[in-house]
């Protein structure tokens, strides 16, 4: 499982490099290298972007003999999301157990790098949404996995913080954290220990994003920067209009949803045998059942975000693919619960058949990387890297 998804991740990042869709690609990485430049100004930043992508890729490049290119991002972008697969991993271990969190990394590598590989109208490299991986998950681990206190609260906010730096639509994830902490206080009680947690938190966020505003500050970039970041902000915005996305947008979502269908299958079977009211009680099930909660209004928070965005473009999927790729885990488990109880011989056959058809409704999704992986490798041409960054500097700011 280690190596088919370490062969997803180097087939999307080269294929993503590769394509000819490089506007988002190359405007990120122009303004991270203007941002470590002495001579840059604030119209160098992204304008409708918080700075804290150039804050934390720029300085690859002094770091990166020759002319610089895209290039130099390779490793600092690969880092950040190997990190995020292993904070992902690590999270629906602890809620599902290893065999179960096992497919479930997979499931999300392959839809979280379809979304920003095998659409040709926008770029897929060094785009926000593979920054955002890790924050994000690192707040979710402290939330549903660390004991209550001060050390779950900050790491909390720090993740938070550095995500609200990166991309504003992170706004979705904070938005859940206050529906579900107010549903955890309303049932536990005690009101001191909420502010307190909420206090560390909104510490956390604030010295997460300290550094990026003291840089900011410095330069006298500050309120140019929120000013342009409000107002373009909201030209991004539209009424939300109930419409399907077209079926390209579905493909990668396709074995997500199918064990979606089987943990709410087997929530539904539970129910009508009477199972729920034996287990319920226990800490085990509650905890599955609070991180639960939180994952739907998570994950109905980023399909919020999306449908108010007047652009759909692929990689604004990305952030909605890591809740319900973490739902997935209820199906997942009951099906490794319900093969302990059988013979080796079905035991074997139930987990190689689960296998089988994840990857068998994965297969449009695997045989688009070979395809795209095979078109944009034969014509790519390394040394137009260099020029095409030269040409995008001389242009000015974005």
């Amino acid at each position: 499982m280690a190596l088919a998804i370490a062969a997803v991740h180097v087939l999307a990042r080269v294929s993503a490099i590769c394509t000819s869709a490089n506007y988002d690609s190359l405007t990120y990485a122009v303004a991270a290298w203007r941002f470590y430049s002495p001579d840059a100004l604030a119209a160098d930043l992204v304008a409708d972007k918080p700075a804290g992508q150039a804050l934390l890729t720029g300085w690859c490049y002094r770091l990166w003999p020759g002319s610089p290119s895209r290039l130099a991002l390779i490793p600092i972008e690969s880092a950040f999301l190997l990190a995020g697969y292993v904070a992902f991993w690590h999270l629906a271990r602890r809620l599902h157990g290893t065999r179960a969190a096992s497919l479930q990394v997979a499931m999300l590598v392959l839809a979280f790098n379809a979304y920003n590989t095998l659409d040709d109208s926008t770029a897929g490299f060094n785009v926000n949404e593979n920054y955002l991986l890790l924050p994000t998950l690192v707040a979710v681990l402290a939330h549903l996995a660390m004991p209550d206190g001060r050390r779950r609260a900050l790491l909390r906010g720090l993740g938070l913080g550095l995500a609200l730096s990166v991309k504003q639509t992170a706004v979705g994830l904070l938005v859940a954290f206050l529906i579900h902490g107010a549903i955890r206080a309303c049932r536990s009680g005690p009101r001191r220990e909420t502010v307190c947690s909420a206090a560390w938190t909104g510490a956390g966020l604030l010295l997460a994003v300290s550094p990026l505003v003291v840089v900011l500050a410095a330069r006298d970039w500050l309120a140019p920067h929120l000013y342009g970041l409000a107002h373009l902000s909201a030209e991004h915005l539209e009424p939300p209009r109930p419409m399907l996305p077209p079926w390209i947008r579905i493909v990668p979502l396709v074995p997500i949803a199918w064990w979606l269908l089987v943990g709410a299958a087997a929530r539904w079977g539970e129910r009508s045998a009477g199972r729920s009211e034996q287990t319920g009680s226990s800490p085990e099930s509650t905890g599955r059942s609070d991180a639960g909660s939180f994952l739907w209004i998570w994950l109905t928070m980023e399909v919020a975000v999306l449908a108010m965005l007047n652009r759909h473009s692929a990689h604004y999927y990305q952030p909605l693919v890591v809740p319900a790729a973490l739902l997935t885990g209820t199906g997942l488990a009951w099906v490794v619960r319900s093969a302990r109880s059988l013979p080796p011989v079905q035991r074997a056959r139930v987990v190689r058949w689960s296998v089988l058809v994840t990857f068998a409704l994965a297969m449009p999704t695997v045989m688009s990387f070979a395809v795209e992986f095979q078109r944009r490798w034969v014509g790519y041409d390394i040394t137009r890297e260099a020029g095409e960054f030269a040409r995008r500097l001389a242009d000015g700011s974005p």
